[in-house]
């Protein structure tokens, strides 16, 4: 997609949702059906659908999806880390 090119994909969870959903990538669940994608998108106007994945990918980056799982993970670790300082002190530990 990044390079402008229609995609074909199996039913991967993280395509199908949510490119398969927005019609950004067809999915097929045989090798027929591939076969049959492939030559319905070498058949179909790639303007709309080019203009519709440039827009969806404006708003997407590894850098935003690496800053949001770091968010993710470091919101998920704050109560542990929290935990063990307050045990710590409580037993007068200190790590440097």
């Amino acid at each position: 997609m990044a390079a402008g090119l229609p995609v074909v994909s199996t039913a991967i969870k993280d395509v199908v949702r949510p490119y398969g959903e927005m019609g950004l990538v067809e999915i097929a669940s045989t090798p027929e059906d591939l076969v049959g994608k492939a030559e319905t998108l070498l058949n179909r106007p790639r303007e709309a659908w080019l203009r519709s994945v440039d827009s969806h990918l404006a708003k997407t980056s590894w850098d935003l999806t690496w800053a949001a799982m770091k968010a993710e993970i470091e919101h998920a670790m704050a109560p542990t880390a929290s935990r063990v300082l307050s045990t710590e002190h409580a037993h007068g530990e200190a790590h440097v």
